[in-house]
């Protein structure tokens, strides 16, 4: 497997939430900073507008690990719930890039998040951090091992039951060897669980990171790291671009897996937009 990113900084200096004011066609938005010089590599929210973020711990760039912070309802005031060597947090400009790219919450309050990957020994995993509502305290445990031959989580989402969805490096590739899919650890009791493990098939119209594959700029493309589910289990997948030194330019794509049952069949939602976060 190449090494898939070229000085490309991935470390957020300023956390910004932007607030809808209105739910329709004209919806208004507030947009506040709620954290600034933050090296933040990965966020998100949960149903009580709580924003979850993984961010460097000391910001040397180099042998720092990450911390999972709560923003409660986008305040100002974080509160760490998590901080330990799970979460290497390396080199900011992109030489080793070792960042937890990938963050998630269950509707029960557990958090889950991509650990790091250095594509030769370590293959990443998620780790999990499972919320006690009775003192407010969070436990950390593997929930999933990367293997040489499923590796490099880089994206988590969580859809309206409770199942976890990641994307991951396979290296075999049912529809393309050496590329990215779709995986998902469905849920028991909203529970999600790692042993039930399926990749998501979407037909021929979905090739991941294939146009990197097939580039003599490979090493000069993006990882995926965009990955949303609607309210109605429809999948959103962004796929790889070019960085800056690329002697082609691709801005790759974001597809759309729409769910009828439990199949799905991929569509190009947008092309050419640089998507790197869903």
């Amino acid at each position: 497997m190449k090494k898939i990113f070229t000085k490309v900084r991935y470390c957020i200096a300023v956390i910004i939430l932007v607030s809808a004011t209105a739910f329709s066609a004209s919806a208004q938005f507030t947009v506040s900073t709620v954290g600034s010089n933050a090296w933040v590599s990965a966020a998100t929210t949960d149903a009580s507008g709580n924003v979850y973020v993984v961010q460097a711990v000391t910001h040397a760039g180099a042998n720092d690990n990450g911390a999972v912070l709560i923003y409660p309802k986008g305040s100002v005031s974080p509160t760490v719930i998590y901080s330990g060597s799970a979460l290497p947090f390396d080199d900011q400009y992109g030489d080793t890039d070792r960042f937890p790219f990938g963050i998630a919450v269950t509707s029960n309050g557990d958090v889950y998040v991509t650990t790091t990957f250095d594509f030769t020994s370590n293959f990443g995993g998620i780790i999990k951090l499972a919320y006690n509502s009775t003192n407010g305290t969070y436990t950390e445990s593997s929930f999933f091992a990367g293997t040489q031959s499923l590796a490099s989580i880089t994206a988590l989402a969580v859809d309206a039951g409770n199942n976890l969805y990641c994307l991951l490096y396979d290296q075999s590739g049912n529809n393309d060897a050496g590329s990215y899919e779709i995986d998902e650890f469905p849920a028991t009791a909203g529970i999600p669980q790692a042993a039930n493990i399926t990749q998501i098939h979407a037909g021929d119209a979905l090739h991941l990171y294939v146009n990197a594959l097939n580039s003599p700029d490979i090493n000069s493309y993006s990882n995926l790291t965009g990955l949303a589910v609607d309210p109605s289990g429809n999948i959103y997948v962004a796929d790889a671009f070019t960085l800056s030194g690329a002697t082609s330019v691709d801005g790759g794509h974001v597809y759309k897996l729409t769910r009828a049952g439990s199949l799905y069949k991929a569509s190009t939602y947008t092309t050419g937009l640089y998507t790197s976060a869903l």
